[in-house]
Formats: C-alpha cells, sequence, structure tokens
C-alpha cells in the first residue's frame, strides 16, 4: 500500500493544528463539522466536486449564509451514486491535509431516494459552506449502504476527547425525522471502520487494525462498544432525533470518537487522538421488518476528524516478504514473456 508523501509533515503544520483546534473548543459549542463548498450551476454542472451515479443534478444549489438553516435537494430519484468532494473544497485545513478530500458512496435497495446537503452551522468558518450530507425522499427503500471515504486516513480529533456529543473520527450518522409511521426504534445500523491502523506512539509505526484491549469511546446508541472492536451495531435505531441547527442534539449521533488505545481505563484523551486512523466509514441502515423509509424520513452525516504529522505513516507499507514476493511473480512473469516472444 502506498504512503501519502504531499502532507504537511513539519511540526508548524501540527502545533497550529493543535492551537486552533484547542482555541475553537474552547469558545464554540460542540459540533461534528467538516465544512465544504459545493454548488451548481442553471445546468446542474457541479462545482467543488462530482456525481457519479444515475438520479437527476439540480440546478442552483448553493449552501447561503448560515443563519438561517439551508437545505439543498443535489440529486433527486437515484438508486446508486457516488458523491466526490475534492481536496480543495473540504475544510478547514488547520486540522487537515488540503490535499484530503472525500466520496460518498450510496446504494439504496427497493426503490429511490434523494441525496441532499445542508449548512447548518458556522463552525470552522463554515458560515458559507455546506456541514452535511443527507438522504431523503425515499420511495420503497428498505436497506442504505453509505460508505465515506477520505483520500488521506483521517483521526480523531485532540480537543474536547470526553464530549460525546461532537468530534467523531471521520463521520457521525444521525435520524433527523423518522417519517410517517416509523418511530427511533425502527431501524437497524451497523458501523464498519474501514482501513483501521494504528501506533502505540505518536512518531511509531502504523500496524493494521487496532490492539485487542483499544476500548472504542462512542455512543450510547450502540449496543455494545467492546474492546477492540471495529464494526458496532445498534439494532434498536436511535437514541433521539438531530436537530441540524442546534448542537444539544449531537448526543443522538452514532458515532466513534476515538479509542483508549492501551485500554488503560482513563478514556479516550487527547494523547491517544494521533494514534488511530481510518479510511473509510460504512454505515447500513435497514427498516424494521415489513416497514420502509418514508418520504419524509431524513438522515444525515457529519464529517470530522484531524491529521497529525503522523499521517504519512498511518497507512502500514506491504512487508518485505510480500514485497519479495511480488518481486519474484513480476520476474517469473518477464522470463516467461522473453521465452514466449
Amino acid at each position: 500500500m502506498k504512503k501519502f508523501s504531499n502532507f504537511k509533515s513539519s511540526s508548524t503544520f501540527s502545533t497550529l493544528g493543535i492551537v486552533v483546534g484547542l482555541s475553537l473548543a474552547a469558545s464554540l459549542p460542540a459540533s461534528a463539522v467538516l465544512p465544504f463548498t459545493m454548488s451548481t450551476n442553471g445546468s446542474g454542472v457541479i462545482s467543488g466536486g462530482s456525481w457519479s451515479g444515475n438520479g437527476t443534478i439540480q440546478p442552483n444549489v448553493s449552501p447561503g449564509t448560515f443563519p438561517p438553516l439551508d437545505v439543498d435537494v443535489l440529486v433527486q430519484d437515484f438508486t446508486s451514486g457516488t458523491l466526490a468532494i475534492n481536496a480543495a473544497n473540504l475544510f478547514p485545513d488547520t486540522r487537515i491535509n488540503p490535499a484530503t478530500g472525500v466520496t460518498h458512496s450510496v446504494v439504496l435497495t427497493g426503490g429511490t431516494g434523494d441525496l441532499r446537503l445542508a449548512n447548518s452551522n458556522a463552525f470552522d468558518d463554515g458560515a458559507s459552506k455546506y456541514n452535511a450530507v443527507g438522504l431523503q425522499g425515499f420511495l420503497g427503500v428498505t436497506k442504505i449502504v453509505w460508505t465515506m471515504t477520505y483520500t488521506l486516513p483521517i483521526a480523531g480529533r485532540n480537543d474536547d476527547p470526553t464530549s460525546l456529543s461532537s468530534r467523531p473520527i471521520g463521520g457521525a450518522l444521525g435520524l433527523v425525522q423518522a417519517g410517517s409511521g416509523l418511530g427511533l426504534t425502527d431501524f437497524n445500523v451497523t458501523l464498519q471502520l474501514g482501513g483501521v491502523s494504528s501506533t502505540p506512539t505518536s512518531n511509531g509505526t502504523f500496524t493494521p487494525g487496532v490492539p485487542a484491549n483499544s476500548i472504542p469511546f462512542a455512543t450510547a446508541g450502540w449496543d455494545s462498544r467492546p474492546a477492540g472492536a471495529t464494526n458496532f451495531v445498534s439494532a434498536d435505531g436511535f437514541t433521539g432525533l438531530i436537530d441540524l441547527a442546534s448542537a444539544s442534539s449531537g448526543v443522538n449521533f452514532l458515532m466513534v470518537m476515538g479509542y483508549d488505545y492501551n485500554g488503560s481505563g482513563n478514556g479516550y484523551t487527547a494523547a491517544d487522538a494521533g494514534l488511530v486512523y481510518v479510511e473509510s466509514l460504512t454505515f447500513t441502515i435497514e427498516a424494521a421488518a415489513g416497514k420502509t423509509f418514508q418520504a419524509n424520513t431524513i438522515f444525515t452525516i457529519s464529517m470530522d476528524g484531524q491529521q497529525y504529522a503522523n499521517v504519512n505513516n498511518a497507512i502500514p507499507e506491504p512487508t518485505a516478504a510480500l514485497l519479495v514476493g511480488l518481486t519474484v511473480v513480476g520476474g517469473l512473469i518477464g522470463w516467461r514473456r522473453r521465452r514466449i516472444f
């Protein structure tokens, strides 16, 4: 697997990110947010990203300025597709490498839905930017598989690490509205963290996964949060609704903030934040037996996280044995080609 060499690995960048993060934590309410810019023109052409899939891209979409809350449908009546947010359009670069982009790949089973964008707060210079991606307008849908993938691995934040209302590692899933005839518990949700890698020290070598004794710091909506887990389940849906314009409902998100890396029992701390990175998060949402999502069922994902100087080492390199194996295979192929030709 490759390393990313374009990260600003200097101590200046790392220190700046920490100082800015701490000052934000002291002055702002808790909120999960990596804001982004995106818009469409009158012909439905997207700026700041792209859509690859079916459905109809809506014209004249823009985030406006918060307040007030702005929600726009970007893609109407789709069954599957991938929304890409370009690296230059994902913020803030005080916490993440400016080269970081993200994709949202969504597959709907049984019918169609709409993909929407929301500008619901001004945190992290986000007043004129979107800060959430959502789904609504369902017709016949019984299952959603929603995978969010970062172009560079992302870690949890080192500011306000004890808050369970914000600052997830990568992102958080919330229910804005259950929909007609549905309650909070009429959903089954799973989360799979992908491309997980960890290290025992802030400047150490990363290896795949997390230690078996690492304790995840996660919201109470998950059925269990066992040590070493990178997969999480909520058979009882959500603990409450998300008010997009209010940080106080953040405890109702389904999310993982990070890990008490060494299982010390002291909880997830600022020192733990840069020790675990993920590349992707896959949320699978199913309606309860015999039910379907409704037109007024609304889900939202807020993106968040931080990158540190050690992100360069956050993707483990291939083992020496594997490299030798590849070299041998390459040599055999070359030898065979020479014999053939």
